[in-house]
């Protein structure tokens, strides 16, 4: 997934490539929060509003959309001039609402870009193996009047032709995951045309989900909100009542309350925490060597565990079973961590995307380099995540991640003191690294070198240490100087 910023927040123009793992560092105030508030909102957008734009573009197509003996076909060149006129459509309409993802003035300058209709052809033409996505043994049931159709899509391409089989009463021995299920959207259809119409939507979708991965943020807010999370659910409730009869889709839906979109969607996250517990992430579904990995990990890192209901959230020290501390009472860290710990245990599904604003907030050296760990064994299980740091100790554990990719097991083996297990190597290709920085006046990011044998080449880090270092080394000089010119004059 490609990206292009152009006059957005503090960046003229910047390019990035998002990755299993993606990282941005830089200075302060060089951008690196409108990068990442720029894809959160765009990644939002196709999952809140683009289905609503997709089903008017199906329409314009419906010549060219034929079901024969209960086989769907369509031309291929239909399906590329589908993917062109979404891309056009999604690209303008979210730029022209680009202002509500950061509740600012609209900037017409501003222009956000993706390339959407190249990666979504790449994924239908792809194997499954490379994309991880194919039509073939899945299944969804579209109501109908009588019962439910069940819709069998086996085929992708033959021909030119994308050729979608629908059958009754599928065999359930011959039928894997539930596609309607994770894509929504199916409506009811009384012919086959709307049939024809439904299924093509949901394969539609089933390709911009396999594009555009759900997206989870911890914005840097996330501590005040966490405290204050009473406050602001009466708040926002009061203020989603004033718009409930608003016709503008991006306030009622999209973005309702007067804050930049990741910061709104924390806090309604934040309302709905205690009905979030009763669900359970794939990783505490799975519970294979890797997710209990995940979940030691996360343990030893939160210090605790979390209970939360309507009034408020709990925080349970692990070595005092029965004490419970409310959040306002708890450390800084374990304040910053509820989202993290929310997230893994209730939420994370595969191919999401986990974006976080500085992990290393409110947290020790140490635990900094223990969440770098975790970030690598949550890409490991199959979610992406996109970082921005300032943690010199995160981007060298990520290193030394990737440097264990050189070794085998065994070899691994002698480093399980230091808490490392073959789970935790990174391969250096899933790694995209950036820093934001200003080139010849303008304001951009430059990718960063990401070496199979070395780790990340992030040289920002390394100024402000050698300097420390130097000056310490200086200061240490003139103090032994002094204490050397103070014993002579003592012996004199």
């Amino acid at each position: 997934m490609k990206i292009q910023l152009h006059n957005i927040g503090m960046f003229d123009n910047a390019k990035f490539e998002v990755g299993d793992l993606t990282i941005i560092c830089g200075e302060n105030n060089t951008g690196k929060t409108y990068a990442t508030y720029s894809l959160y909102g765009y990644l939002q957008y196709m999952r809140q509003i683009a289905t609503l734009k997709l089903s008017e573009i199906l329409q314009q197509h419906n010549n060219d959309i034929k079901l024969d003996n209960n086989h769907l076909i369509v031309p291929f060149n239909t399906m590329d001039k589908i993917f062109s006129q979404l891309h056009t459509t999604f690209h303008n309409d979210y730029n022209k609402h680009l202002h509500h993802v950061f509740h600012i003035k609209e900037n017409t300058a501003s222009k956000f870009s993706h390339d959407m209709q190249a990666y979504c052809k790449k994924i239908l033409q792809s194997k499954e193996k490379e994309f991880g996505i194919t039509f073939k043994a899945n299944v969804y049931r579209i109501p109908t009047n009588n019962n439910s159709l069940e819709v069998f899509i086996t085929s992708t391409l033959i021909g030119g032709i994308l050729g979608i089989i629908m059958g009754k009463n599928a065999k359930a021995g011959a039928i894997g995951a539930g596609v309607g299920g994770a894509i929504g959207g199916i409506v009811n259809a009384q012919n086959n045309t709307n049939i024809a119409m439904t299924t093509l939507q949901n394969v539609c979708m089933q390709i911009l989900t396999q594009s555009f991965p759900a997206p989870f943020i911890l914005s840097t807010e996330r501590m005040g909100i966490a405290v204050f999370h009473k406050q602001l659910t009466i708040k926002a409730n009061e203020m989603l009542h004033e718009i409930q009869n608003s016709t503008d889709i991006f306030t009622t839906l999209y973005n309702p309350l007067p804050y930049p979109k990741p910061i709104t969607d924390n806090i309604l996250y934040m309302q709905k925490l205690s009905n979030t517990q009763i669900q359970k992430s794939f990783i505490a579904k799975e519970k294979s060597i890797i997710h209990t990995e995940i979940l030691k990990l996360l343990k030893i890192i939160t210090g605790g565990s979390y209970e939360f209901s309507e009034s408020t959230i709990s925080f349970i020290p692990k070595d005092s079973k029965d004490s419970r501390l409310d959040i306002e009472n708890i450390s800084s860290s374990a304040k910053s961590l509820v989202f993290l710990y929310s997230y893994i245990l209730h939420k994370a599904q595969k191919n999401d995307i986990l974006m976080i604003d500085e992990p290393e907030l409110n947290l020790h050296p140490n635990n900094q380099i223990l969440v770098a760990r975790l970030l690598v064994l949550l890409v490991n299980a199959g979610v992406k995540v996109f970082i921005t740091t300032h943690s010199d100790y995160i981007i060298r554990e990520l290193s030394n991640c990737i440097m264990l990719n050189n070794l085998n097991d065994t070899q691994i083996e002698k480093f399980k003191k230091q808490g490392y297990t073959k789970e935790c190597r990174l391969e250096s290709h899933k790694l995209k690294a950036y820093l934001a920085e200003t080139i010849k006046g303008k304001n951009t990011l430059k990718e960063v070198k990401v070496d199979s044998k070395q780790g990340i080449f992030m040289k920002t880090f390394d100024k402000p240490i050698d300097s420390q270092n130097d000056n310490q080394g200086l200061i240490f000089e003139e103090v032994c100087r002094t204490a050397k010119n103070h014993n002579n004059v003592e012996q004199e």
